[in-house]
């Protein structure tokens, strides 16, 4: 049981099965299978080689929303919107932003005013702790004032705030 998914296509996935896997999230997005769970398709970053043919794939799919991991400017959201609704995303499908870079962090505002169709930031803790080089430890202090920064921005905005994994 849960309330919602978010379908894998980056870090879960190999480089050889990216194309497979993207078809596979897509149907599954699509198929309406899963009730009224949040069905979301987390595509691969802006620049990598996937990345446009998974923006196309997500958006045509209708999910509740497309997570994009390492999305570090107003900039980048304006060009995931314009690519979303260029594949015909349709107006329901959301756009999710991964706040996951120090860059990120210091940018959460305006990235977070960016859109309209920016519906949440998915925080990257992971990666977070990892740009900062720092450790993770009980009660995530070495990132606890970035996700502060992130989560003050989110509500300042009007978006979810989606915390990440706790290691």
């Amino acid at each position: 049981a849960c309330d919602g998914l978010i379908l894998d296509l980056e870090d879960a996935v190999a480089p050889d099965a990216k194309p497979a896997a993207r078809d596979a999230a897509a149907a599954a997005a699509a198929s309406g299978d899963y009730g009224r769970r949040t069905v979301t398709i987390r595509v691969n970053g802006l620049g990598t080689e996937w990345h446009d043919d998974d923006i196309v794939a997500a958006s045509q799919a209708g999910p509740a929303a497309v997570v994009v991991p390492k999305v570090d400017s107003a900039d980048d959201v304006a060009r995931l919107v314009a690519a979303m609704e260029k594949a015909g995303a349709p107006d329901h499908t959301r756009l999710w932003a991964m706040v996951e870079t120090p860059v990120a962090i210091l940018s959460a505002l305006e990235i977070a005013r960016a859109s309209q169709r920016l519906g949440a930031f998915v925080l990257g803790t992971n990666d977070l702790v990892k740009e900062l080089y720092a450790e993770h430890v009980p009660g995530r202090a070495p990132v606890l004032p970035s996700l502060h920064t992130a989560l003050l921005a989110g509500r300042a905005a009007g978006i979810a705030v989606i915390d990440g994994v706790y290691n």
